[in-house]
């Protein structure tokens, strides 16, 4: 694969630059003193080591992948050959397409891009394709927003750093998230640490929805479902003022800053309820060993 802007500076010709690229080969021609090749009609050329030597300083200055599109039998002439680049050269216009096949091209490239990655090549084209892009991009990547301890410690803190994340993205493209995992992370009364995962997915034939999943190593014996129905009963709220106002993503923006005192209270309630488990007994403490259990709480097809 080539390296972004390594053909451009290549000077080489591809689709788009026959203009300049057309002045430095006549430059290039004229050093040589065969620049007349290409001015006189093809029967009047009279030297055919000429014809030749010009091709050969044509060809070795196109792209070749360009080049593998010209017919055979127009590579060793000149003139024929510079007709065939000035008609291969002219640019692929996207845009000019039908706005159906566009939009598949764009989910095309989509789909190719990692999820971690970028967005993909395509949407710097030009600010009319990053338009048409980035809401396909958006809607297509799983979003990731954690909490730690200190963003967990106050309604405050933690409406803070659900803005800042959302400010990040931009709040021109806030409406197109479809899917975000919100990772909690704290430890139990019991010394135990606690990851829970609350997947957060948003569509307008399903609407708002949450599931959750729960990570917890030790003995601890945890309410979780008092939690999630805590969580559940503010959500409801959410899906409300979603199809009242016809929000998307940014409904997930609003679970979490407007019932942010919701979130830190249940979080916090979840550590201190939890008991230590009987079996759990102190020679695994001593001896270093812990046991990692996963709880599947709920599943993705849940309405909040």
């Amino acid at each position: 694969m080539v390296d972004e802007g390594l053909l451009t500076k290549s000077g080489l010709l591809f689709e788009g630059n026959f203009p300049g690229w057309r002045v430095r080969i006549n430059a290039i021609l004229k050093m040589h003193d065969l620049d007349r090749v290409l001015s006189q009609p093809l029967h009047h050329a009279r030297h055919a080591s000429q014809q030749r030597k010009a091709a050969d300083i044509i060809a070795n200055h196109v792209s070749p992948a360009l080049f593998k599109r010209v017919p055979l039998e127009k590579r060793t002439n000149p003139r024929l050959l510079w007709r065939s680049l000035k008609m291969l050269a002219k640019p692929f216009r996207l845009l000019d397409l039908p706005d159906e096949v566009r939009n598949r091209i764009c989910r095309f490239a989509v789909e190719d891009q990692l999820q971690d990655g970028p967005p993909p090549a395509l949407a710097k084209c030009s600010r009319r394709l990053r338009e048409e892009v980035t809401p396909l991009w958006m809607s297509n990547r799983h979003f990731h927003l954690s909490f730690d301890h200190d963003a967990l410690s106050e309604d405050e803190a933690f409406e803070d750093c659900a803005r800042a994340w959302f400010r990040r993205l931009g709040t021109q493209n806030i409406k197109f998230i479809r899917h975000l995992e919100i990772f909690l992370d704290g430890t139990t009364a019991g010394g135990s640490p606690l990851s829970t995962t609350l997947t957060l997915t948003v569509s307008p034939q399903s609407g708002f929805r949450m599931s959750a999943r729960a990570h917890f190593v030790g003995g601890d014996k945890l309410d979780w479902q008092v939690f999630l129905a805590g969580i559940r009963r503010s959500m409801k709220g959410v899906e409300a003022d979603r199809k009242i106002l016809g929000l998307q993503g940014e409904s997930m923006l609003l679970a979490l800053t407007s019932k942010s005192s919701t979130w830190v209270k249940e979080w916090k309630e979840l550590l201190t309820s939890v008991e230590l488990d009987e079996e759990f007994d102190e020679r695994d403490h001593r001896e270093g060993r812990s046991v990692e259990r996963e709880a599947v709480l709920s599943s993705s097809s849940d309405n909040v």
